[in-house]
Order: structure tokens, then C-alpha cells, then sequence
């Protein structure tokens, strides 16, 4: 006999297919370095022993005259040290479609008498299998790339070491691969990119990035905001995936002016002197499913003020149709934050907008998009959700209370008097009116948040609680018990107290007649669950058709990226082992390009998470089907949550008579 376990519509999607889906305990996020390039002799050196067939063999030693300005040609490095001439401008200048390969232990060495390796902008450039060194004079190409000086275009670069040189190793123009590279120990950053017209269109993947800012640049430059492990300016659409970037003196990746499209993700950042991610005055992200250890210690310890050192850092920034359509809704998402010294900071300058009258307007920023007077860079549409931030201060050492917070605020607007944000008129807006949101995160040890302005300290229940109603549906699980600092990349194992800092009301067990989601009821709070919505969506009862009896539940989409769900935490009881989920559904307005999405939680009795899946719910169609599916939910479960979310533009669409059943 089938016993049932209401599923109160949840707003998630429902399964689409009849087959039984498991849901994993896996982590979304990478529990080691997804690649380990420095130092690997079966990534590095592995270039061909001998000459390609019709290959230009370019012999080791003296290289000074060669000729290089050969279209379409293949050059060959044979092994040994390979120099150029003494000029600070000797450089190799590659003609179009070219590639540069080199043998097992090929090495283009600048002496420290040479500024750059690739020059000019020759297109469909390849470069394998090299060691580039000791490019620079020493504290020289600052703000300049050896590897790409002039971010030519569709250029591969992969399997190289590039190190101890000066300014970035490396610039990424538009359309270059960037992949399985070791960029080490550079004077300024480890990548950078740059270009008048802008750069489209960056994949940089499997690459390792560590140790950068040799020569300090924050020093030598007061607040020049130019080191770290790699920057961008003006770039559109890159894609930064499993990579291990770690251990640079600044920032793991810092996107500073005009940048839009960013996809971040299954990265392992660690242990990094500043923010693990700095994303400033540009628009439209997606942050997800990456690890974050340990980063902006060492700033956070010098500093030990209220503004915070974290591992995201978010300055005028966030999601803007205006600069592009794709991640209009910004997410950071499925992530583990460890022990950083601060968690995730959105922060907006007040007086930080368009005065193109003025000969600073640079500085205070004049959107790409808008060069109206008073127009402004915002830090809105930010959804920071599903992540997991645990933290502990004796990992930490931090013997002040300016560390282990997640922050929204601005400053008080001064300046100038004519301003239309003087006061706390941005203050407001970025904690009240600007879509920025915390929901669904997991929290593991003395966690405290930073709202309004940086004299704001307060604890979870007022985080949670009115005006600011952050981290709905997130859990608290107490303190860490300490233990030894770990070292790096080991993973810590905490040991929280089992007393969440919230008891919310448990659902009863009902009996099986109880637990079938009757939409016909005469409101949505009797219908087992409040319905609320997130963002972007409206939810409400219908009587324009039903499955059965007189009502639905009918979802309304305005804009993209949507979610609904039943605030009845924790959810509905349920056991571990397999569960049933079925719902009709019917498209009301729009075209067939409504796909909701149903996320499954399970959760065990200290309301952990202990696994959670997507379902798919489409297609949706004008008439009334079935979806069903089933999960398999682990072992320790007590509840499920489900909730529906979706990126479609706009459209509504109709629920009805949704269970959840324990076989």
C-alpha cells in the first residue's frame, strides 16, 4: 500500500519522465584542485620529440634573425634554451595562422633583457609546449602581457609554463582558448585582459595560477587596483572553469570596468591575500558550483576594520539588461565558502555614478551603457543562494569581530551637493529595492552580517527577520569545535552543534487523505503551504480550469528567472528510500517555451541538507498531462522541499493535484 506524503505545490517542476532519478550526495562544488598543471610532467613538456612533417625547426641557442613572419607555417623549439637578441624589444612577432611547439625541455628564455615573448596582432596563433622565463627588466611591463602583448585574436594557448617573468605572463584576446597552462610567480598578474575595441568571447580552463604579484604592485602603485592571479577589463563573455588558482599576493580573479557575461565555475580558489573573486563595475554573472578556502586572510588581518575582505567581493555590480540578456538574474550558487575571512560582500559607493562634466568622471563611473548625468552603476539582481559558507574563527585566527560576515551596504552619499544620492538613498536601495537576494544557504559556524552601512552588525534572527527578510529557508547550524589550522587543500571536518539557531514549526505527519495537495481549498494558506513568490513571478488560484474540481494553482511569469514555493519549511515528512512525485500541469499564456523546474530537497531531522535535485517539468503543453518521476532520497531523510524556478521570458501556466508518495 502507497502511503502519501502531500507535496504542497512547491513551485519547482515536476518530473518529466517516468524513470527513477537518484538524488546525489556528491557536492556540487570540486573537493580538490580540478587540475594540478605546475610542476606535472604529464601535462608540461610533453611536446613531440621530433619535428612535425614540414615543420620550421627553430634550434636551441642564439634565435636572433630568425625569421618568423612565415603565414601558415608550424615552428618547432628544439630542446634546450632558445634566446633572443639583446634589444628590450627583440620579440617574436608571429604571422596568421601560425603555430609555436615546442620539444621536451624548450625553453624561450628573455634573459631579464627582453620586455615581451608574442607580439602584434597576428590571428589563429597556437603556442604548446613551451617554458617562457625571465621576461622583464624587473619591476617593468606593469600593466603589459608577455605572451599576447596586443590580445591578437583567436589565439590557443595551452600546455605552456610561463613564469617568473614581468607585468601579466599572459594577455587573453577575443576568441582565445586558454587551457592546461602553469602560470607562476609573475611580476604582476598571471593573465590579463585588455584591448581598446574590447575582448569577446575567453574560454580559460585547466589552468594553474598561483603564487602572482611578484613585485607587489599595490606597493610600488598606492591603490593602483592592478595585481593578482589574472584581471579583465572590458571583456564579454568569458567562461573561467576548473581552474586552481591559489596562493597569489592579491586577488584569484579580479573583473574591473565593463565586463559582462561572466560564467564562473567549478573552480578551486584558495588561499589567496585578497578576495577570491572581485567583480567591479561590470555587469550580468553566473558564480557557481566552485570551492572558495581561506582567501583574503592576510588582508583581512592587516585591515581588521568594519568594511569586509571576502571571498567575493561585488562593487556596483550585478545583473542589467541593458548590458547584455544573459545573466540578467546574477546567481552565485552552489558553492563552498571555508574558512575566508569574510563571505560574500555587495557593495554600492553612493557616490560612485555618471558626472561626465566633470574631468574624474572615470573614476566615479559612467556606465558603458548610459552617459546621462546621475546615471549609475548598480549592485542589484543578485541571488546568492544554495551555497554552503561555513566558518571557523580559531581556523581563521581572527580575534576580532570584523571577520566571518556576509555583507550588503553602502556609505552615506556627501558628494557632490547637488547629488541625487546624498544620505542613505543608495543604502536603501541596494538592501531594500534592488533585487538582491540570500536564500536556501547552509551556515556552519559564528556567522554575523553586515546590512545598511558598515557601522551594522547584526545576528541571524535580525538578518532573517524584517526589514531585511534575507536567507529565507537557510539553516544554522551552531559552532565549530576547533581544531588544528589545515593545510593546503586539506578539507576541515567541523563538528557543529546539533541546535539550529531557528526551531521552525515541524509539519505533522498526517494521514494519507491529509496529505494529497488540495488547490480547491478556499486559500492558498489552507492548501497546505503558503505560496509566496520569490521574484519575477506572481502565484495565485484559479478557477479558468482544472484538473480536478474547481481550482488550480496558476503561476504567472513577468520576467526571467522566476521562482515560487511553499513556505512551510521543513517540508513535507518523508523517509529515506524511494518517493513518488506527480503533478498535472497545463500551459495557460505563452508559447511552449514555459519550462519550469522542480529542485527536491531532502533533509534530515537538524534540517541539513542532505542531497537535492532538479526535475523537469516540461514540455508544458495547452492541455492537461502527467508529469511523474521518483528519487531516491538517502539515507536519514525526516522532509522534502520542493520548489519551482525557471528562467523563461514570460507566460503562465497551471498546477494541480500534486502528491508526493513513499512506496
Amino acid at each position: 500500500m502507497t502511503r502519501l506524503l502531500s507535496l504542497s505545490i512547491i513551485l519547482c517542476t515536476l518530473v518529466v519522465s517516468t524513470s527513477t532519478i537518484v538524488l546525489s550526495t556528491a557536492t556540487p562544488w570540486p573537493t580538490a584542485p580540478p587540475v594540478r598543471v605546475c610542476g606535472n610532467n604529464t601535462i608540461l613538456g610533453k611536446g613531440p620529440a621530433t619535428a612535425p612533417t614540414g615543420a620550421i625547426i627553430v634550434p636551441a641557442g642564439n634565435n636572433t634573425g630568425f625569421d618568423w613572419d612565415r603565414a601558415g607555417k608550424t615552428f618547432w623549439f628544439a630542446p634546450g634554451v632558445h634566446h633572443l637578441a639583446d634589444s628590450i624589444y627583440s620579440q617574436i612577432i608571429p604571422a596568421s595562422n601560425t603555430i609555436f611547439i615546442g620539444a621536451p625541455g624548450a625553453i624561450l628564455d628573455g634573459r631579464n633583457k627582453n620586455l615581451y615573448a608574442f607580439t602584434q596582432r597576428a590571428g589563429n596563433v597556437t603556442i604548446r609546449y613551451l617554458e617562457i622565463r625571465n621576461f622583464g627588466l624587473g619591476q617593468s611591463n606593469n600593466d603589459e602581457g608577455v605572451v599576447n602583448h596586443d590580445a591578437g585574436w583567436n589565439w590557443t594557448v595551452e600546455y605552456n609554463y610561463l613564469h617568473d617573468n614581468d607585468g601579466a605572463a599572459l594577455f587573453l584576446g577575443s576568441n582565445s582558448v586558454t587551457r592546461y597552462n602553469c602560470l607562476k610567480n609573475n611580476g604582476q598578474y598571471g593573465f590579463s585582459s585588455v584591448a581598446p575595441e574590447g575582448i569577446y568571447n575567453v574560454l580559460f580552463e585547466y589552468n594553474e595560477v598561483v603564487g602572482n604579484n611578484q613585485d607587489d604592485w599595490e606597493s610600488l602603485r598606492e591603490f593602483c587596483g592592478c595585481t593578482g592571479g589574472g584581471k579583465f577589463w572590458e571583456a564579454h563573455g568569458v567562461v573561467i572553469q576548473h581552474n586552481w588558482i591559489h596562493h597569489n599576493l592579491g586577488p584569484g580573479i579580479w573583473a574591473d570596468n565593463n565586463n559582462a557575461d561572466f560564467l564562473i565555475q567549478n573552480n578551486y580558489i584558495e588561499e589567496n591575500d585578497a578576495s577570491a573573486i572581485m567583480y567591479e563595475v561590470s555587469y550580468n554573472f553566473r558564480i557557481v558550483n566552485n570551492t572558495f578556502k581561506r582567501n583574503a586572510l592576510k588582508n583581512g588581518r592587516a585591515r581588521q576594520d568594519s568594511f569586509p575582505e571576502s571571498a567575493i567581493y561585488l562593487s556596483e555590480s550585478g545583473g542589467d539588461a541593458r548590458a547584455s540578456s544573459k545573466y540578467v538574474i546574477s546567481d552565485i550558487a552552489y558553492n563552498l565558502f571555508e574558512d575566508n575571512w569574510d563571505g560574500v560582500t555587495l557593495w554600492e559607493n553612493a557616490d560612485r555614478f555618471c558626472r561626465p562634466n566633470e574631468t574624474f568622471d572615470t573614476t566615479n563611473g559612467c556606465p558603458f551603457f548610459n552617459q546621462t548625468w546621475g546615471t549609475r552603476y548598480k549592485t542589484q539582481n543578485v541571488k546568492i543562494h544554495h551555497n554552503n559558507f561555513t566558518f571557523s574563527r580559531e581556523r581563521v585566527n581572527c580575534t576580532v569581530s570584523y571577520c566571518g560576515r556576509n555583507a550588503i551596504f553602502s556609505n552615506y552619499g556627501s558628494y557632490p551637493a547637488n547629488s541625487p544620492y546624498l544620505d542613505d538613498v543608495i543604502i536603501k536601495a541596494i538592501n531594500f529595492n534592488q533585487n538582491n537576494t540570500w536564500y536556501n544557504n547552509t551556515y556552519l559556524g559564528q556567522w554575523h552580517f553586515m546590512p545598511m552601512d558598515a557601522s551594522y552588525d547584526v545576528n541571524t534572527a535580525t538578518w532573517q527577520g524584517a526589514p531585511y527578510n534575507q536567507d529565507r529557508f537557510s539553516t544554522f547550524n551552531g559552532s565549530f569545535t576547533p581544531t588544528p589550522t589545515p593545510t593546503q587543500s586539506q578539507t576541515p571536518t567541523p563538528t557543529p552543534t546539533q541546535t539550529p539557531t531557528q526551531t521552525p514549526t515541524q509539519t505533522p505527519t498526517s494521514t494519507p487523505s491529509a496529505n494529497f495537495l488540495d488547490v480547491d481549498s478556499s486559500t492558498l494558506e489552507a492548501s497546505k503551504g503558503k505560496w509566496v513568490p520569490w521574484f519575477s513571478s506572481t502565484v495565485a488560484q484559479s478557477t479558468e480550469s482544472a484538473h480536478t474540481g474547481t481550482h488550480s494553482l496558476k503561476v504567472t511569469i513577468t520576467a526571467p528567472y522566476w521562482g515560487v514555493e511553499a513556505n512551510n519549511w521543513p517540508g513535507f515528512p518523508a523517509q529515506s528510500g524511494t518517493i513518488n512525485v506527480s503533478a498535472w500541469v497545463k500551459l495557460a499564456t505563452g508559447s511552449g517555451a514555459v519550462q519550469p523546474t522542480v529542485t527536491v530537497q531532502a533533509i534530515n531531522t537538524n534540517q541539513d541538507l542532505l542531497a537535492e535535485y532538479d526535475l523537469n517539468l516540461y514540455p508544458v503543453t495547452a492541455t492537461w498531462s502527467k508529469k511523474q518521476g521518483s528519487l531516491v532520497a538517502p539515507a536519514g531523510t525526516s522532509h522534502v522541499v520542493v520548489r519551482f524556478s525557471g528562467a523563461d521570458d514570460a507566460g503562465s501556466f497551471l498546477l494541480d493535484d500534486i502528491i508526493i508518495g513513499r512506496s
